[in-house]
């Protein structure tokens, strides 16, 4: 092989992701991957903002991914399916809710005849700050992720089994729920 090909090749090898050079690319790749689920924008609030002497009203929005869809698009793949089929109830060890007295007599989860999913939903604040100015908590983002409880518990300590549900200002939430 020449030096020149050598060079090509270790080119692409130093940038593995450059086909994702720009938000255009990332949008079509992701758009065309069968798995993936696109976030949509939701307005949850609306409020009058002044400036300048101009009033205009504006929409508190966060980006949510549909849990549905998330399921659906998990259930495509064959081995995330047999793992959470998998029985993992082996001894009398009390390692989480699922091996408790309540979770055995609950009206969903104790019928044997039916598949129902545990999904336990989070909530985590997410500090966006630029160090050399103040307002450290003008855009903070507060972050919505679930697991789903019936996986084996090495598989929901990885992060790929964590999926995300909402992204919003925390400001936002604060004026809305509080």
């Amino acid at each position: 092989m020449s030096s020149s090909t050598w060079d090509t090749k270790l080119g692409e090898i130093s940038r593995p992701l450059n086909f994702l050079s720009t938000r255009y690319k990332q949008d079509k790749y992701f758009d065309n991957h069968p798995l993936a689920v696109r976030p949509e924008s939701v307005a949850f609030g609306a409020e009058t903002q002044s400036s300048g002497g101009a009033s205009r009203l504006v929409y508190e929005t966060f980006q949510y991914v549909s849990v549905q869809q998330t399921l659906k698009s998990l259930m495509q793949n064959q081995l995330f399916v047999e793992a959470l089929l998998h029985d993992r109830r082996e001894s009398d060890i009390l390692q989480d809710f699922a091996d408790g007295d309540r979770y055995k007599v609950h009206p969903l989860f104790s019928d044997a005849s039916k598949f129902s999913l545990m999904i336990q939903l989070f909530y985590d604040g997410l500090g966006v700050t630029n160090p050399l100015r103040g307002h450290s908590s003008l855009h903070n983002i507060g972050v919505f992720f679930f697991l789903i409880r019936n996986l084996p518990s090495q598989y929901n300590s990885c992060l790929a089994n964590v999926h995300l549900v909402a992204l919003c200002y925390s400001q936002d939430l604060k004026k809305v729920w509080v």
